[in-house]
């Protein structure tokens, strides 16, 4: 079946999460006069398991742990919204891929779970919307990943069947099993954050984002 369509994830995908936390929040750190910021970097990246822990319940234990009594978990908050977006960068190679996707004719979407706002600002810091056919985050549409329904509305506003539309990565549940579940091929992008869970493993795999033409060339032909 011939691919007309590629639906990205993009914490861990076309954004390279941990390395714009790692760039942002040692500076963080000195910013609320912690006395370790490596320390204090580690423990935030611990804590908030790649994005799948509320930020409210990070800073709660980092206010304790580091003792930053001075600031409230909505004040801690704030800081990281507001000043965390010039340190967004994105994986290596998403830019160049999306246009070269782009320059072949090939329907492009952003699925991401998320707030809204904060994660179309990382988006469009990026510039990745301009390569993007649609863009759907969780928080706006009220349904996330897995759930079949987001991938259902993503390949309709791109205008593809589902069946020609190609999902890639980094989440194994949300980013792979999820749209199998309604017929939509996916490709898992290991990139050493999540590990496979103990269910048969994808047919489709790729360790860069420079992977994705060899792979299409060689599978979709």
């Amino acid at each position: 079946m011939p691919i007309s369509a590629l639906l990205f994830d993009f914490d861990g995908t076309l954004h390279d999460r941990t390395r714009s936390l790692r760039s942002f929040l040692p500076w963080h750190a000195t910013l609320l006069s912690t006395r370790n910021p490596n320390d204090f970097t580690q423990r935030f990246l611990e804590l908030d398991n790649f994005g799948y822990r509320p930020k409210e319940e990070v800073y709660e234990i980092l206010i304790e742990e580091f003792q930053l009594k001075k600031m409230s978990v909505s004040e801690l908050m704030v800081h990281y919204r507001n000043l965390s977006l010039p340190y967004t960068v994105e994986m290596k190679g998403a830019t160049s891929m999306l246009e070269t996707l782009k320059s072949k004719g090939l329907k492009i979407a952003i699925v991401t779970n998320g707030a809204t706002s904060f994660q179309k600002e990382r988006i469009s810091f990026l510039r990745h919307d301009e390569y993007a056919d649609a863009v759907l985050v969780s928080e706006e549409e009220g349904v996330k990943k897995p759930n079949r329904e987001i991938f259902c509305r993503a390949a309709a506003r791109v205008g593809v069947p589902i069946s020609e539309c190609l999902f890639v990565g980094d989440h194994p549940l949300n980013d792979v099993v999820g749209p199998q579940k309604i017929g939509m091929q996916a490709v898992w992008f290991e990139n050493g954050e999540f590990a496979w869970p103990d269910i048969p493993q994808p047919q489709l795999k790729i360790s860069s984002l420079s992977d994705l033409h060899s792979l299409l060339s060689e599978e979709f032909r």
